[in-house]
């Protein structure tokens, strides 16, 4: 009997140990949790036309837009502050509010002059990538607008 009784213990405690190790992971961060966890940095810009991607950051990202901070709050607000080179004083920051539309696959920005949505490309602890298709952009130089898409990767800081 006392043998039974040390085996049913040593089962017992085994069971216990299993039970207890093998809890459920962490659920992962939601993309509100994700994007209002961090400030974000643009730091790469690509064009998409016909088909190819181009890396357009040095022909529309200035030195001085590099240490610029989006921040996007859990109460639907944000606020865009120009870093310590504010090319040459033309730089203003701003405020708006944000929300995700469309689960979660649309940005949607409303800054105080205008309202944009953006398509939600990636996003993690890391990188913020946004795209949008631009209208009136002559890409070619041919004098008609062409069917061009930015998209715009930003650094959490």
């Amino acid at each position: 009997m006392k043998r039974f009784f040390s085996l049913s213990a040593i089962v017992s405690v085994i069971f216990s140990m299993c039970i207890t190790s093998c809890k459920k992971d962490d659920a992962p961060p939601s993309k509100t949790q994700l994007i209002t966890s961090k400030s974000w940095m643009e730091n790469k810009i690509e064009l998409t036309y016909a088909g190819t991607t181009t890396d357009a950051t040095d022909f529309f990202l200035d030195d001085c837009q590099k240490d610029n901070l989006v921040t996007f709050t859990k109460d639907g607000s944000y606020s865009f502050n120009t870093g310590t080179d504010d090319c040459s004083g033309d730089e203003p920051s701003e405020k708006g509010s944000w929300s995700f539309k469309n689960n979660e696959t649309i940005l949607n920005i409303s800054a105080p002059s205008d309202t944009v949505d953006l398509t939600l490309v990636a996003i993690s602890s890391s990188a913020l990538k946004v795209s949008i298709k631009l209208t009136d952009f002559d890409i070619n130089g041919d004098g008609i607008d062409d069917d061009v898409t930015e998209a715009v990767t930003f650094g959490a800081k």
